[in-house]
């Protein structure tokens, strides 16, 4: 009798949509698991990668910055979580190191790159509209709104941070690439995410990051097509000019007319309240002020900052002063420049199309703005954690352009009349 030999279907790599799937979760934070998960995946790749990993100068400054926030901030940290607060400093050089060793030597690693921040933008942003419908079900109407995960309540930055880097990729979805399937659901979330904020989170931040998202990428494209002949430039001109004038003469006449309830909907919104009693009106400088004067007696951390001022560092330097003391946010902001370099570095890259290198400048943009505005490692360290997944990607691509399969490159004039 011969024996039959069944072939395994499906081969596991590194490449695997299991892979995928975990990066999906992470971004959604399903069950409020982003800690479980981020190191399931870890585990993961390394198993896929069987050993052979990739490590680089800037995991290594994510590493040290993880020992020192939990050595500076050991008592804190215990004290709240346990050994799953010390644990969780570890998220970061494990979201990073997810990133770069899911790229490979003669792959397209830009279409990988880009297939993960799709999937990170777009499954935080559905995190978003599951918390809308959740308030909407439960008639809550408090800018402090109620999470779908956990079912308690959810500060109004951190509901907006899961909506940051769709406003970066807004641009390159509508204008720089052509996938109609991507467009539309984009589309659908970004008006979702324009009527959440508007009638509960009431975000200043989103409406900053929006206009960043689109003028930011506009003003990459005119000075790219410059000396363009084929008048590509005009062309995206014309179409961002187009859907602007659009969009302001839809919003114009339903607001006027109060077709659907439209313009009572948007009079009695948070956003409206909160445009009334000082929209510009910003308390973040007196935190900053108050935290810089207090650091030289508390240099070390352990959560003093915030409980002499009772407020939080609305800013990711701030936040890890909180924590890890002036140490850990020295190796932070070093690790912050080295991000804006590699930034720069990218953009200026030939090897990579130009909506690619579009992108990931813009994205990279919006989070640093809200780094800069919002107490990240307080409450929103899921979101620190999935733009470094990514970060991880791009960082691989920087450092090794030669791995960039070369059928896989587009050229300027495919990627540019996206």
């Amino acid at each position: 009798m011969k024996r039959l030999c069944v072939k395994p279907t499906v081969k596991l790599n590194i490449d695997s949509p299991l892979l995928y799937l975990l990066i999906a979760l992470c971004g959604i934070n399903f069950l409020d698991g982003y800690f479980y998960l981020a190191f399931i995946t870890f585990f993961a790749v390394v198993l896929l990668r069987k050993g052979r990993v990739v490590v680089s100068g800037n995991l290594f400054l994510l590493l040290l910055f993880s020992l020192s926030m939990m050595l500076f901030g050991f008592s804190y940290l215990y004290r709240v979580n346990g050994v799953n607060g010390l644990l969780k400093c570890f998220l970061y050089p494990i979201s990073f190191f997810i990133g770069e060793n899911m790229m490979e030597r003669d792959k397209d690693n830009e279409k990988r790159t880009t297939h993960i921040i799709l999937i990170i933008i777009f499954s935080l942003a559905l995190h978003g509209i599951l918390n809308m419908f959740n308030n909407f079900v439960t008639g809550g109407s408090q800018r402090n709104s109620i999470d779908f995960w956990t079912q308690s309540i959810s500060a109004a930055t951190r509901q907006a941070c899961l909506f940051v880097l769709l406003c970066g990729a807004f641009f390159w979805c509508f204008f720089l690439q052509k996938n109609r399937f991507i467009q539309a659901f984009c589309l659908l979330l970004v008006a979702a995410m324009m009527y959440y904020n508007t009638v509960i989170i009431a975000s200043r931040t989103l409406i900053i990051l929006i206009i960043v998202g689109i003028l930011f990428p506009l003003l990459l494209c005119v000075l790219n097509f410059s000396g363009d002949k084929t008048n590509a430039r005009y062309r995206v001109l014309l179409r961002v000019f187009l859907a602007a004038i659009l969009i302001l003469a839809l919003y114009l006449v339903l607001y006027y007319t109060n077709a659907f309830g439209f313009k009572r909907l948007i009079d009695s919104s948070n956003l409206m309240v909160r445009i009334q009693q000082g929209f510009f009106r910003d308390k973040r400088n007196v935190s900053r002020a108050m935290y810089l004067e207090l650091m030289w007696k508390y240099p070390f951390g352990g959560n003093y900052l915030r409980e002499i001022t009772n407020r939080y560092g609305h800013d990711i330097l701030l936040s890890a002063l909180n924590t890890g003391g002036i140490p850990s946010a020295l190796i932070l902001l070093a690790f912050l420049i080295s991000f804006i370099y590699q930034t720069v570095k990218l953009y200026l890259m030939r090897t990579y199309s130009f909506s690619f290198r579009v992108l990931v400048f813009t994205l990279y943009a919006t989070a640093l703005i809200q780094f800069a505005l919002e107490p990240i490692l307080d409450g929103e360290h899921w979101f620190f954690g999935c733009v470094l997944i990514f970060s991880g990607a791009v960082n691989y691509l920087i450092k090794h352009p030669e791995h960039q399969s070369g059928t896989a490159r587009l050229t300027e004039t495919e990627s540019d009349e996206g």
